[in-house]
């Protein structure tokens, strides 16, 4: 039988049939790696850009020098507003011990026949040793080796929206602008407790003993 030889023309064109398509293939796989490291770079300045705390946020933007110059120039008056003071004013001025205790208030001593009655409640610690009275429920709370302090106050029952109005007045905490509830310094915690910022358990105390509690 006779042998079907190809020309030599036939031959360059197959080789550089297959070159071409091999060099394709091989642009693709330079392709696809680019297009997912730029994405990956895309995830990590979104990460980046999210890293920021609250107190970076403030001192690399809000209370940043340049910034600060240019609403002094423009007179841009950033001081807070106050609240109005608390609905119900303080019946007693506690005396406290070096333990945080405090007795409650006696109403003949007011001049009162018993003590007023709000439409919130705090109720103090309990299983005391000879019915004695227990402890306010406020504690603060150390984390990040003592870097972010809050105080926790626990055993609330009544109108909770009424007390928070009168623990923002009391503190002079107002509520944030734009209502989001991340920079909000008084949040309210899985079963009830609510959450306060920064160490305010003398003041907290005294508020809450100087109303009856």
């Amino acid at each position: 039988t006779a042998v079907q030889m190809r020309q030599p023309s036939q031959v360059v064109a197959s080789s550089c049939t297959i070159i071409t398509s091999s060099s394709w293939l091989v642009d693709l796989h330079e392709a696809l790696p680019s297009q997912h490291q730029n994405h990956h770079l895309k995830q990590q300045q979104q990460q980046i850009r999210s890293v920021h705390s609250e107190r970076q946020v403030k001192r690399l933007f809000k209370n940043h020098p340049a910034r600060q110059r240019v609403e002094q120039r423009k007179g841009v008056d950033r001081t807070p507003i106050p609240l109005d003071p608390p609905t119900f004013p303080p019946i007693a001025n506690p005396q406290f011990l070096p333990n945080g205790w405090s007795a409650l208030p006696d109403p003949a001593d007011l001049g009162l026949e018993e003590l007023p009655k709000y439409p919130f409640h705090v109720a103090r610690t309990g299983n005391k040793p000879n019915g004695a009275v227990g402890f306010l429920p406020v504690y603060s709370d150390f984390r990040l080796n003592g870097y972010k302090v809050t105080t926790r106050v626990k055993k609330i029952s009544g109108d909770r929206d009424l007390f928070l109005q009168e623990l923002r007045a009391t503190l002079q905490l107002p509520e944030p602008k734009n209502k989001n509830p991340r920079y909000d310094p008084i949040r309210i915690r899985a079963g009830g407790t609510i959450e306060i910022k920064g160490n305010h358990v003398r003041e907290v105390k005294k508020w809450l003993a100087g109303l009856g509690f």
